[in-house]
């Protein structure tokens, strides 16, 4: 670059001027250049004081990095419909992420560092007897760039019915519970005191 001009304002006599610029860059490898300026100026508050100015200066590059790049992983899945009345809208947690599921229980959490989680689903976006037929809330660690996890949903079951005890010396009976056909079954011992 070169840059010329013999005249100011009187205006501009507060900061340095420029009578005469040459600069020269100069790239010697991928990372390491070199940069070459001369420059004959008037000092700041100066009238015919001129100075002359070279300067060389000499930049390597190291490429250390600034902070440690992650790669961030997916989480996906689908949630399974298993007699509920839907699966769409299913508010799913993991961590400080949360997403909802589409029409189909399709669901993905994008751009999750890797570690260990815990998938939760929130009680309120599903119906009050719908369960998970998984343990929830699930440890899920996400180590892979793409991962997967499916389960599904079911209605909760009840078993109603009463036990019958017959008071006897002995410390160990049968349970026996009546089923749903008024038939009483056998399922195994009951242990009181």
């Amino acid at each position: 670059m070169l840059y010329y001009q013999n005249n100011y304002q009187p205006e501009e006599y507060y900061k340095d001027r420029n009578l005469f610029e040459l600069r020269y860059h100069q790239q010697i490898y991928k990372t390491h250049s070199i940069d070459l300026s001369g420059r004959y100026m008037l000092q700041r508050g100066a009238l015919n004081n001129k100075d002359f100015i070279v300067s060389l200066r000499y930049a390597a590059g190291i490429n250390m990095p600034l902070k440690k790049m992650v790669d961030y992983t997916t989480l996906s899945g689908y949630v399974m419909n298993q007699g509920v009345k839907k699966t769409e809208g299913v508010k799913l947690i993991l961590g400080n992420h949360s997403t909802l599921t589409d029409k189909n229980g399709c669901y993905i959490f994008k751009n999750i560092m890797p570690g260990k989680y815990i998938l939760e689903i929130e009680r309120s976006s599903i119906s009050i007897n719908d369960i998970s037929d998984i343990p929830m809330p699930a440890p899920i660690e996400l180590v892979q760039k793409e991962n997967n996890f499916n389960f599904g949903l079911t209605s909760a079951a009840m078993i109603k019915g009463r036990i019958n005890i017959d008071e006897t010396d002995e410390k160990e009976q049968d349970m026996v519970l009546p089923d749903f056909n008024r038939r009483k079954k056998q399922i195994g011992p009951v242990c009181y005191n």
